[in-house]
């Protein structure tokens, strides 16, 4: 059975394999969620370094450099923050910015 919109048309999916994502593609420098509702910044430095927010909302980012492991309770989207390694020129960019 398909997914369906609203109105009962079929929902177009399209699978795209991890290693064609742009993520796949670039060495993973930050890896950190913004708890919505306490505001706390939770950074994981290293593969299974499971690190959460103190509120009940449990914001927790996972991986460090190696992977994006993003988990939370609320139904408000935690704020992620991914930085990735730097250009040939050294500037830094964040997950969906247009590398120049």
């Amino acid at each position: 059975m398909k997914p369906t919109h609203n109105d009962g048309t079929e929902v177009d999916l399209q699978i795209v394999p991890i290693a064609k994502t742009p993520i796949a593609e670039h060495q993973i420098f930050l890896n950190a969620v913004k708890c919505p509702d306490c505001r706390q910044v939770v950074i994981s430095m290293s593969v299974h370094d499971f690190r959460m927010c103190e509120c009940p909302n449990e914001a927790v980012a996972d991986g460090g450099r190696s992977y994006l492991k993003r988990m939370w309770n609320n139904n408000v989207p935690i704020e992620l923050a991914i930085m990735f390694n730097p250009d040939d020129e050294g500037h830094f960019y964040n997950a969906g910015d247009e590398r120049k």
